[in-house]
């Protein structure tokens, strides 16, 4: 419990209010669990509250004697803030620690490193406090995978063009990062649009199950997705064109008719279709 006493006037203007302390931390529930299985004994500290207050004179002193068990929740709790105080005191209190912000804060289940994470959750301060305080733009988690990946993960066009401003590089043919065939169940018509268009992405490049962008849009029934890559001539995986054509072609005589709700019908029935054909794959 924060004793308010202890706290001057400028401190408290620059807090957050236990309510808003409380949204973030049911925040964390939602962003992280799937990370740290030690989440909720870091919940319960006195400096995970510190942290969600905005105490940020008490970062350094308050991560220097949280056990090492915590720490790697607590960075990435300060990332998911988004506020570049608080990154930058947690920075500083790494480097006291003379800990590695790219290595020694990741997760055990992933190995998500904390700018990974800011990758994931839009966390354009956060991004730009770390790279400052040196983290690396080609860091990977345990499976290998970088920056572009976590910024499909963002669902955010304009945070992933933001990123490529930013230097991170979006390698269409890394099949690891799987940017373009992911897009295919996890963006809209317009990341796509962006990924093909502006990029020159190849709409046919494989990850490394070979599947393309198709094939993850018809796996998931994204009906918008479907039919913009059917007009840019994608297949599910390399080798599939001739299984997939006749489909592929029956929606397109029935996107050439005037629209109507039977028209639409006739088009989520072939799009069952592909479904049934991705699963197969």
């Amino acid at each position: 419990m924060i004793d308010m006493n202890t706290v001057t006037d400028e401190q408290a203007d620059y807090m957050n209010t236990p309510m808003e302390a409380v949204e973030e931390i049911d925040m964390l529930w939602d962003k992280l669990s799937a990370f740290f299985p030690e989440l909720d004994g870091y919940i319960e500290t006195d400096f995970c509250e510190r942290t969600a207050r905005r105490m940020v004179w008490d970062i350094e002193k308050g991560f220097a004697a949280l056990p090492d068990k915590f720490r790697a929740v607590a960075f990435h709790h300060a990332v998911l803030t988004d506020d570049s105080d608080i990154v930058e005191a947690f920075i500083k209190a790494a480097k006291n620690a003379k800990a590695d912000i790219d290595t020694d804060f990741s997760d055990s289940e992933y190995g998500t490193p904390p700018l990974m994470q800011a990758c994931y959750n839009k966390c354009g301060n956060a991004f730009v406090s770390l790279v400052a305080g040196g983290a690396s733009l080609s860091v990977k988690d345990a499976m290998g995978r970088g920056l572009a990946h976590a910024c499909v993960f963002s669902h955010n066009l304009a945070f992933m063009k933001w990123a490529q401003k930013n230097d991170v590089v979006f390698d269409l043919n890394n099949p690891v990062d799987a940017v373009l065939p992911l897009a295919g169940a996890e963006c809209s018509v317009a990341v796509l649009r962006w990924l093909i268009e502006d990029l020159r992405g190849d709409v046919n490049t494989v990850d490394a199950e070979g599947h393309t962008a198709m094939y993850y849009a018809c796996l998931f029934e994204v009906r918008k997705n479907i039919l913009f890559l059917i007009d840019k001539g994608a297949y599910p995986v390399e080798g599939s064109e001739n299984a997939f054509v006749p489909i592929v072609n029956r929606i397109k005589e029935l996107m050439a008719q005037r629209p109507s709700d039977v028209i639409d019908f006739a088009i989520d029935r072939e799009i069952r279709k592909l479904k049934d054909f991705a699963r197969k794959i």
